[in-house]
């Protein structure tokens, strides 16, 4: 469960605009996720949250996490049809020009 909250963070980093000057200023190479390589890396997190919280309900959990664990992949689930969504946008425009 400690990994798959780490994983839910580090898609909360990606995602976070609020982050974005301090980790610049840091001088960390921070790559939007609306670019291709950006979308890549959430998908990808949201994947290992998906294969870590199947892991976790096949595996047998306590009653009070069912709740949280249901909660994450939801989101994790949202956040890829939306990128999807974007992607699928962004094709149709250069597709129509």
């Amino acid at each position: 469960m400690e990994r798959l909250l780490e994983e839910v963070r580090r898609l909360a980093d990606m995602l976070s605009v609020a982050d974005m000057p301090q980790k610049t200023k840091a001088g960390l190479v921070q790559v939007g996720w609306n670019t291709p390589c950006g979308r890549l890396r959430v998908a990808g997190s949201c994947m290992a949250i998906g294969a870590m919280g199947d892991r976790i309900a096949n595996a047998g959990y306590r009653e009070c996490e069912k709740d949280v664990l249901a909660s994450i992949m939801t989101e994790a689930r949202q956040i890829l049809y939306f990128i999807n969504g974007v992607a699928a946008a962004r094709n149709e425009a250069v597709s129509d020009t």
